[in-house]
């Protein structure tokens, strides 16, 4: 193998690695979401009477809005559905899988100057 192909290689599967970074601190970033959705009704629930929970496609206005201290909505239910956080856990799980396993092919590379 030239130089010019193991410098091919090793560019490949670093823009790779590179990219499941980004795409794992993407979904750190949505598991937050869930985490700071949770962690706002847990709080919201201590206090039911500021908690607003609006019929589907109810329009919230008034001095209830300054009150409340939370809005369950349907935006919310949904962040915080068993399929969304299986969604995003799974994808979470497989892209930190694929990053180690780029890391590791990283490391291997660097030690392999080639034939």
């Amino acid at each position: 193998m030239t130089q010019e192909d193991q410098d091919t290689i090793v560019g490949k599967a670093h823009r790779e690695y590179k990219a499941a970074k980004k795409e794992l601190a993407a979904l750190s970033l949505r598991l937050d979401e869930i985490i700071a959705a949770a962690t706002n009704l847990a709080g919201a629930l201590t206090d039911p009477s500021r908690m607003i929970i609006p019929d589907e496609g109810e329009a919230v206005v008034g001095p209830a809005v300054m009150r409340a201290s939370f809005f369950f909505t349907d935006g919310v239910a949904h962040i915080l559905s068993r399929d969304y956080i299986a969604t995003n856990v799974k994808e979470y799980k497989a892209v930190k899988q694929r990053v180690g396993s780029l890391r590791q092919k990283l490391l291997s590379l660097s030690e392999n100057p080639g034939d």
